[in-house]
């Protein structure tokens, strides 16, 4: 796993295994993010930091995953600050 400043380890983000994967083009989603509504403050930061415009709004202002654009790289998960969004495995 990728250390983050502070020395803490990192699990979705940029340069991490999922993240360079998933931009690359070696891969095809191995996690799938997944919205915890109980926990989300609807800021957008997910919506924002989505490289490949997966993340949309939905009813209310929750925000969601498109599956045929979400690559998984965990972007969305890496900037969410309440950890409201969190990867899970792909079902194949």
């Amino acid at each position: 796993m990728k250390k983050a400043a502070g020395g803490i380890e990192q699990k979705y983000g940029i340069g991490t295994t999922l993240c360079v994967a998933a931009c690359a083009g070696q891969a095809w989603r191995e996690k799938k993010p997944v919205w915890d509504r109980q926990r989300c403050f609807k800021c957008g930061m997910c919506w924002l930091a989505c490289p490949d415009a997966a993340v949309r709004p939905v009813d209310q202002g929750f925000y969601d995953s498109d599956p045929e654009r979400c690559k998984g790289c965990g972007m969305c998960a890496a900037v969410c600050w309440n950890d409201a969004i969190t990867m899970a495995p792909e079902k194949v």
